[in-house]
């Protein structure tokens, strides 16, 4: 047969367990058959259906078809190589993935950068599930309490029409406009989040609304932030020892989570606003609420996402170590210079060149740093042509006036939440009967297979095991079944069901104490 295949001396790294090889070439398979013994994985991509039928008869095609550590993914079309890269990349989702081609075609750079991409997102869409959701869940619960009174995003929608915004992020360049902002805060919103807010009150800058989105933000760090007047946007996730500290007007945002029990408990509770994509920091966060709000132009400042060599990670004041220790990434800024980037920063500009693009608004980019694509003209702030003065402080606090109160009764969180309880108390149940029948069956050495259907009717499989499920079985032996692998699940969801049930009975009897005394 011609194969249009080319000769790879590519070797993976040590720490490699999928490797991704574009092009069905069975010599590969020849190559890391050995390789592939220490529970590591090969995943051949194919896009050419002739080649599919021809190495159908190639001597070695029933040996690879039949390995359980090798995949082969036909790719029909260029509208499939993102869903097949996707699919594959989310079941080995914790594993360190490469890719190389062994084909001589120049669709390669294509898929690589989206295989390139689809890690890095997955990868960081994943960790938000790291702890299980333990940190998650812990806050949602905490910040119940602090639900006594708050605006919904909901209802700012184009309160803010056609006023200028500007996102103030912690870079250097922050530092470097901070004389020219002062004079601005009568031109335009300022919103800043995160670290960029101690900068701020550093340099003797309030802004108008303040935001925080991390589940594990530094106390120590935060409370140093001047933001006790200034309006406050979060999620529901947000460190409950941070939120303890907000005293100003709370603004409730939707999460863009994909915790399932977190949004079925926020329905119950009559917080759920639907979903927004807030993107990777609290710098598209704002950005992201910036345009809700209907503010035309957006400015950013202080979104450099890059460093030089010489240069320092972030303006003064923040609090943050400037020389602390990153995998920096080497990448081109907007002058075309090299300059070191990590790879939450990277995915946050691609964010914001996919999100602008999208969007009937003026945005300029007064940062350094990283570009943000066509669609953000770069111009320095001090030449910003700001058309009108308003009176912010005023007009915020009257929109907001204006809007309805929240609270969130006592009462309904009991009552919801103990409906919570009993599904976990039910789904434990349905597990360790399932246990039973699974010993029972191995005892007989008969064959079973486990029906799930009574699982179905409880919320907690539903809103919480079985999307856990869904990310964490990669991590059990590929190509296990029968009683070894529904063991496997059982096991998973009974010490879930444990955590999930410690966690909601903790809050639970500590309101229990508060009511009381």
């Amino acid at each position: 047969m011609n194969t249009p295949f080319q000769k790879s001396n590519f070797e993976p790294h040590s720490s490699t367990k999928v490797l991704f090889c574009y092009g069905l070439d069975f010599t590969i398979y020849q190559k890391f058959e050995q390789w592939l013994k220490e529970d590591r994985f090969l995943i051949f991509l194919e896009d050419e259906v002739s080649w599919i039928k021809k190495s159908k008869r190639h001597k070695l095609a029933e040996k690879v078809q039949k390995h359980p550590n090798v995949r082969i993914c036909f790719i029909e079309n260029p509208f499939q190589r993102i869903p097949t890269l996707k699919k594959m990349l989310w079941e080995f989702v914790f594993s360190p993935a490469e890719i190389f081609s062994c084909k001589n075609s120049s669709d390669f750079q294509d898929i690589k950068k989206h295989f390139t991409e689809l890690k890095e997102g997955i990868h960081f869409t994943a960790s938000e599930y790291s702890d299980f959701g333990l940190a998650v869940m812990k806050n949602f619960y905490q910040n119940l309490d602090l639900f006594s009174d708050f605006k919904k995003y909901k209802d700012l929608k184009n309160q803010f029409s056609q006023i200028p915004a500007i996102i103030l992020g912690a870079g250097p360049s922050l530092e470097k406009n901070q004389e020219t902002l002062k004079t601005l805060q009568s031109h335009a919103l300022f919103f800043a989040g995160g670290t960029a807010l101690n900068s701020l009150a550093y340099h003797g800058i309030k802004p108008h609304f303040a935001a925080s989105i991390d589940k594990e933000a530094p106390y120590q760090t935060f409370k140093h932030a001047d933001i006790f007047n200034v309006p406050f946007f979060f999620q529901p996730r947000i460190s409950n020892e941070n939120l303890k500290i907000i005293s100003s007007q709370k603004i409730l945002v939707p999460d863009s989570s994909c915790f399932a029990l977190e949004n079925w408990i926020a329905r119950e509770l009559d917080l759920y606003q639907g979903s927004i994509d807030s993107g990777w920091n609290v710098a598209t966060f704002l950005i992201q609420i910036a345009v809700y709000l209907g503010c035309n132009p957006i400015v950013f400042v202080g979104m450099d996402l890059a460093k030089s060599k010489e240069d320092v990670l972030y303006s003064k004041g923040t609090g943050v170590c400037q020389k602390k220790e990153i995998p920096f990434v080497k990448t081109k800024d907007l002058n075309n210079q090299e300059v070191y980037t990590q790879r939450d920063w990277l995915l946050a500009r691609d964010w914001i060149c996919n999100f602008t693009s999208n969007q009937d608004i003026y945005f300029l980019n007064a940062s350094e740093g990283l570009d943000f694509g066509k669609n953000v003209k770069n111009q320095k702030l001090h030449a910003i042509d700001w058309k009108k003065n308003y009176d912010l402080d005023a007009y915020v606090y009257q929109i907001l006036k204006n809007c309805p109160d929240y609270f969130l009764r006592d009462e309904k969180k009991t009552s919801v939440l103990r409906e919570v309880e009993k599904s976990i108390r039910m789904t434990s149940f349905l597990i360790e009967e399932k246990l039973i029948e699974l010993e029972d069956a191995y005892n007989e050495n008969k064959a079973v297979e486990l029906s799930w259907d009574e699982f179905v009717e409880e919320i907690f499989h539903e809103m919480h095991l079985h999307p856990l499920w869904g990310i964490f079985s990669s991590f059990f032996k590929k190509g296990e079944k029968g009683i070894g692998a529904q063991l496997h699940q059982l096991l998973f969801f009974q010490s879930q069901a444990k955590i999930q049930l410690n966690l909601i009975l903790e809050y639970l009897n500590e309101r229990n104490l508060q009511n009381r005394k």
